[in-house]
């Protein structure tokens, strides 16, 4: 059953975004309304090329050119030089799902009706969307100055002269692929190559993807941090609603009450505590969490916004019947939010691994050392700290900043670039990694709410949660090789298959 998708330039955002990219049962079309503002916004643009103005990219060149002014015959086939000579890229190619995201992100951002393409290019994305076809990019080729060598190498394939996914995702030419959907190579008007390259795109949806996973790390580490404060029976009173409200921190105040919700009702009963004073990586996991929490809120607007605008340049103003240059394709704001995303990410890799240490300590825990089951020939989990660490190794690596400098491209024209992919990008990786450590964390945790006798009382979600590890990973007893088990625990993480994760 197809399920419709009508885009108007305002209603996308990352939750939809990765449903539509993910799934092959909607069929999208643009609304009546877009249709009107692209076809006026052409109109502007054909008058503009009839009447010999000086435009960028539509009668003048690009970059360190652009003092070029076309011929009217160069006019006609610019376009397609646009894309030959910016389809760029290099490595594996990128995902079909984020693939598809950028043509759902562009086609919605044509829905503006500012980018002055010609109708038929939006129809074309559409019809391709519909068809299950995808472009083959490979995952190099974008400084976030808009991510035109992308762009223009996803263009490519829509005039046939590159490479695309078919409808069962395997790599032919574009060509075979347009023909056996039964659709002919996309023609070029003037500006339409810029409007197929040009744009913001790909940086969008990568940093859509990223910081929907961010979220779903977070319920996944929330959930691993209640199991371990119920196992570890730490003092409740960081997580009292009168406590978490002196902060002053909406963050604070909503991971707070999210652990009490897991908790159940004995969250802020602290007869049950080992201690008045717990260590910090327990004591203030409110305060690391809230912060990842507001850092991913603001991502999320900053993301959601862009997912809603033009990144094009120039861009049409139908009202003054002109064509205007524009800086918008610069995606410096998507930086800042990923790069927030992935610094807050780090905290919270760090005050797990600490966390977990603690489970495993007898001293701290009151718990048999390692978490050795009583009687059995084990050392425990002590050998998976080690995964532990180097993992925590990679993910500090994977969130350091991306790197800035002056640029060097077109000539000193394009001399700053803020590298929105790369941040999105790592910060994915990243997260894929801080996956295995909440995975960890929940074997940990399980394994103590056994030997602790915390597996009983009020909370019911806890009990969810640990019966959805034990799915996985039965106890340790004796020894016995646990990457595996690591492995699957983090995919069901990925895939919101753990109960409170992802809901």
């Amino acid at each position: 059953m197809s399920v419709p998708i009508v885009l108007n330039g305002t209603n996308l955002g990352i939750y939809r975004l990765v449903r539509y990219s993910r799934g092959r049962e909607f069929r999208f079309d643009l609304s009546e309304e877009s249709k009107t503002r692209i076809a006026d916004a052409r109109q502007v643009v054909e008058k503009a090329a009839a009447g010999g103005e000086a435009v960028y990219g539509l009668t003048t060149g690009l970059g360190a050119k652009v003092t070029h002014r076309l011929s009217d015959e160069e006019q006609s086939t610019f376009s397609y030089q646009v894309l030959r000579g910016r389809g760029h890229s290099l490595g594996e190619p990128m995902p079909v799902e984020i693939i598809r995201g950028a043509m759902i992100a562009r086609l919605n951002s044509l829905a503006i009706g500012v980018s002055g393409a010609s109708p038929h290019i939006g129809e074309f994305i559409r019809e391709c969307l519909n068809r299950h076809l995808a472009p083959v990019v490979g995952c190099r080729g974008s400084i976030g100055a808009s991510d035109l060598c992308w762009g223009a190498t996803m263009g490519l394939a829509f005039i046939g002269e590159g490479r695309m996914y078919d409808a069962r995702h395997h790599i032919v030419p574009a060509r075979d692929a347009l023909r056996i959907a039964g659709l002919r190579p996309l023609d070029l008007g003037p500006k339409d190559g810029l409007v197929l390259a040009n744009h913001s795109g790909f940086s969008a949806t990568l940093s859509a993807f990223a910081v929907y996973e961010a979220s779903v790390l977070m319920d996944a580490v929330q959930a691993a941090t209640a199991m371990t404060l119920q196992a570890f029976r730490a003092n409740p009173s960081p997580i009292d609603p009168f406590v978490a409200g002196l902060s002053g921190q909406d963050g604070v105040i909503e991971v707070a009450g999210r652990l009490r919700q897991l908790l159940g009702s004995e969250s802020v009963d602290s007869d049950r505590a080992r201690s008045v004073q717990d260590p910090l990586s327990i004591r203030n996991a409110v305060q690391v969490h809230g912060a990842a929490l507001s850092a991913v809120k603001f991502a999320r607007e900053t993301v959601n916004a862009e997912l809603n605008a033009s990144s094009d340049s120039p861009v049409v103003d139908v009202k003054k019947q002109a064509i205007v240059s524009s800086g918008g394709f610069y995606a410096a704001h998507l930086t800042v939010a990923v790069e927030t995303v992935s610094r807050s990410v780090l905290q919270l890799a760090v005050t797990q691994l600490a966390r977990m240490e603690k489970l495993l300590s007898q001293r701290f825990s009151g718990l048999p050392q390692f978490l050795a089951s009583p009687g059995a020939n084990s050392n425990g989990f002590a050998p998976i700290m080690k995964l532990a660490e180097s993992t925590l190794a990679e993910i500090k690596m994977l969130t350091a900043p991306v790197g800035h400098w002056p640029g060097v491209n077109a000539d000193g024209m394009e001399d700053i670039q803020p590298h929105s992919p790369l941040a999105a990008q790592s910060l994915r990786k990243a997260l894929a990694r801080c996956r295995h450590l909440a995975a960890m964390e929940m074997m940990f945790a399980s394994q103590a709410l056994e030997l602790s006798g915390q597996l009983a009382p009020s909370s019911s979600a806890i009990a969810e949660l640990y019966s959805a590890v034990r799915e996985v990973v039965p106890r340790l007893g004796d020894d016995r090789p646990m990457g595996g088990e690591i492995e699957v625990l983090a995919q069901k993480i990925e895939r919101a298959e753990i109960p409170h994760v992802g809901k």
